[in-house]
Protein backbone atom coordinates (compact mmCIF):
# COMPACT_ATOMS: atom_id res chain seq x y z
CA UNK A 1 0.00 0.00 0.00
CA UNK A 2 1.37 3.50 -1.06
CA UNK A 3 1.00 6.29 1.02
CA UNK A 4 -0.09 9.26 -1.27
CA UNK A 5 -0.81 12.25 1.06
CA UNK A 6 -2.24 13.54 3.55
CA UNK A 7 -6.21 13.53 3.10
CA UNK A 8 -7.41 15.18 6.43
CA UNK A 9 -5.57 16.74 9.43
CA UNK A 10 -7.78 17.95 12.86
CA UNK A 11 -7.10 20.49 15.03
CA UNK A 12 -8.08 20.90 18.47
CA UNK A 13 -8.04 24.50 19.35
CA UNK A 14 -8.23 26.87 22.05
CA UNK A 15 -10.07 29.68 20.19
CA UNK A 16 -12.53 28.51 17.45
CA UNK A 17 -12.80 32.14 15.69
CA UNK A 18 -9.04 33.06 15.57
CA UNK A 19 -7.90 29.76 14.14
CA UNK A 20 -10.97 29.99 11.52
CA UNK A 21 -9.86 33.38 11.00
CA UNK A 22 -6.22 32.22 10.52
CA UNK A 23 -7.39 29.92 7.50
CA UNK A 24 -9.92 32.81 6.24
CA UNK A 25 -6.83 34.94 5.75
CA UNK A 26 -4.80 32.54 4.18
CA UNK A 27 -7.09 31.80 1.99
CA UNK A 28 -9.25 28.55 2.25
CA UNK A 29 -13.11 28.83 1.94
CA UNK A 30 -14.85 26.86 4.56
CA UNK A 31 -17.58 24.08 3.73
CA UNK A 32 -19.07 24.28 6.56
CA UNK A 33 -19.20 26.40 9.67
CA UNK A 34 -21.01 25.31 13.25
CA UNK A 35 -20.63 26.17 16.86
CA UNK A 36 -18.46 22.68 17.08
CA UNK A 37 -15.94 23.72 14.93
CA UNK A 38 -14.78 24.97 10.78
CA UNK A 39 -14.05 22.29 7.75
CA UNK A 40 -11.83 23.48 5.23
CA UNK A 41 -11.59 21.54 1.75
CA UNK A 42 -8.17 21.96 0.07
CA UNK A 43 -7.48 22.18 -3.60
CA UNK A 44 -6.57 18.45 -4.20
CA UNK A 45 -9.65 17.41 -1.89
CA UNK A 46 -7.73 17.29 1.28
CA UNK A 47 -9.36 18.57 4.81
CA UNK A 48 -8.85 20.71 7.96
CA UNK A 49 -11.02 20.39 10.50
CA UNK A 50 -10.87 22.69 13.23
CA UNK A 51 -12.44 21.90 16.62
CA UNK A 52 -12.49 23.11 20.08
CA UNK A 53 -9.93 21.53 22.33
CA UNK A 54 -12.39 20.08 24.82
CA UNK A 55 -14.98 18.54 21.96
CA UNK A 56 -15.75 14.67 23.37
CA UNK A 57 -15.89 13.64 19.54
CA UNK A 58 -11.72 14.67 19.36
CA UNK A 59 -9.11 12.02 19.75
CA UNK A 60 -6.53 11.07 22.49
CA UNK A 61 -3.93 14.44 22.38
CA UNK A 62 -0.64 12.96 21.55
CA UNK A 63 1.80 12.91 23.70
CA UNK A 64 5.77 11.87 23.80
Amino acid sequence: MALLGVQSLIYGVDDLATAARFYDDFGLQASARSATGFDYILEDGSTVLLRANHDAALPPRFTE
